[in-house]
């Protein structure tokens, strides 16, 4: 898990263009998401006016949704898988949305992760 921690770090670094309140930010979680399961980010704030872009980092060429909602619940974007770095077995996924509004003002976003299959998968996020 250590080496995939550190894997992802270096694949994600400076690659978010995004203003991510209170400031960037990774996440490796300890457990993978279950098989059909989802994994949530409930609170995620992003400056207005601003491009968002997420990026999600998962083990082996086994699917994963990343959808991202508004506070109203609206489905704003789904994510997609963007590259398969075959060496190390990862997959890439990427999420990417205008946050509409004025300048200094911000918008909460709930971002969830589906597992579509029957295994296990590690993953970690990168967001700014």
């Amino acid at each position: 898990m250590k080496k995939f921690a550190v894997l992802l770090i270096i694949c994600f670094t400076g690659t978010v263009q995004a203003d991510r309140l209170p400031g960037p930010g990774q996440d490796v979680p300890k457990d993978p998401i279950k098989p059909y399961h989802t994994y949530t980010y409930e609170n995620e704030w992003f400056a207005m006016d601003e491009t968002a872009e997420i990026l999600v980092a998962a083990r082996g060429k086994n699917p994963i949704d990343v959808k991202v909602y508004d506070q109203q619940g609206n489905l704003v974007v789904i994510g997609w898988n963007h590259a398969y770095i075959e060496r190390d077995g990862i997959s890439m996924y990427t999420a990417t949305w205008y946050v509409p509004g004025q300048r200094n003002g911000a918008i909460r976003y709930r971002i969830v992760l589906v597992n579509k299959t029957s295994f296990h998968i590690d993953f970690g996020i990168s967001f700014k």
